[in-house]
């Protein structure tokens, strides 16, 4: 064997070992976001949906970070399938003096503004109104705020994560949808970018639903039985193809 060859076989080894290091910390990365995963709750302190958890998992792994999600339900919630993004570490103000003026309109009706960023082991209907409350509450001030003061500087910076993921969400699902085609109420659509977290999820504008509540009349919850599985299906694809960009 002359000296070419042993250098040949030198570097083909070589590419042999760095690619299986590669493959080895890619899938100790998976399994350290699936660990933080488990110990995550959604903003409600519930637990992540089964059917929607390896999305997060690939999703965060791929460096789009997240901050809610849910499978889709026809008993609460929405009847598809959605993922909340965002930077991390949100800064509490988006506006100077929003959070003062949140404890004092929370103070003036009586509640602790401390609570709406308390979560409880067990989610009850009591607790629910007076989040709920606490909310309509951080929403006044924060419109009030936006009347009468400027942006954070930690929010700024935030906005600007926020619109690089954006971005590449976007980028990444017109790569997914380039190759083949779906009719528009299965198609994984983004959601517009104001600053802060956004939504991918699917569109149900014909059909005027929102919320699942009683009040959902009985054509449009067989409709939703019929989109939910085709719209888990649809969210499962993409899933795989993000999985491809990972192992590329």
């Amino acid at each position: 064997m002359n000296n070419s060859e042993m250098g040949g076989n030198s570097q083909h080894c070589y590419e042999k070992e760095s690619s299986a290091l590669d493959t080895i910390e890619k899938e100790e990365k998976l399994k350290n976001i699936g660990k933080q995963i488990d110990k995550t709750n959604d903003g409600l302190g519930l637990e992540i949906d089964i059917g929607i958890k390896k999305t997060i998992v690939i999703l965060n792994a791929i460096g789009i970070s997240t901050t809610g999600s849910c499978e889709g339900h026809l008993d609460w919630g929405l009847p598809w399938p959605w993922i909340d993004i965002a930077s991390p570490n949100e800064p509490k103000e988006k506006y100077k003096g929003q959070l003062q003026t949140f404890e004092n309109l929370a103070r003036s009706k009586g509640l602790d503004p401390q609570e709406y960023w308390k979560r409880p082991q067990k989610i009850t209907k009591k607790w629910m109104e007076k989040w709920e409350c606490l909310y309509s509450l951080w929403t006044e001030a924060l419109v009030l705020s936006d009347k009468n003061s400027k942006k954070t500087t930690g929010y700024e910076i935030w906005a600007r994560e926020n619109k690089k993921l954006h971005t590449k969400i976007t980028d990444l699902i017109e790569e997914f949808y380039s190759k083949k085609s779906v009719s528009k109420d299965v198609k994984i659509i983004v959601g517009k970018f104001y600053g802060d977290d956004f939504r991918i999820s699917f569109s149900d504008e014909n059909l005027g639903i929102k919320y699942v509540d009683k009040e959902l009349s009985a054509q449009k919850t067989e409709t939703m039985k019929g989109k939910l599985p085709q719209r888990q299906a649809e969210m499962k694809a993409f899933t795989k193809f993000l999985e491809k960009k990972y192992w590329e």
